[in-house]
């Protein structure tokens, strides 16, 4: 399995679409099986680093749950994965993985110093 993808492209050129089992990133056909496949691979191929988002993206699947799809009203049996949301517990803002916000921090940390 080999897919070029352009890493000269902004992020926010890249589009990505699920139909049916094949996901499409700037209409390159990828089959479900190999994306699958190439997470599988990129989680478990290398030693894990400081800080490494890998952890996280572990942490945040393991958290994650099965609800109604998003076809649900059509379908009874459609499901989906929903992945949790995280604040920030000083602001209540959404945060990546409960994280405090180094703004929160920051501000928490002056506040302190008076």
């Amino acid at each position: 399995m080999s897919y070029e993808l352009s890493y000269s492209e902004p992020k926010a050129v890249l589009k990505s679409a699920i139909l049916s089992n094949d996901i499409y990133f700037n209409e390159r056909k990828i089959p479900m099986s190999d994306f699958v496949h190439a997470i599988e691979y990129v989680l478990t191929n290398s030693d894990l680093y400081p800080n490494d988002p890998r952890i996280r993206l572990i942490e945040k699947i393991k958290k994650s749950f099965i609800v109604s799809g998003w076809n649900a009203s059509r379908d009874p049996n459609c499901k989906k994965i929903e992945l949790p949301t995280f604040e920030c517990p000083l602001c209540g803002k959404p945060s990546d993985h409960g994280e405090v916000h180094k703004d929160c921090s920051d501000r928490e940390a002056y506040l302190a110093s008076k």
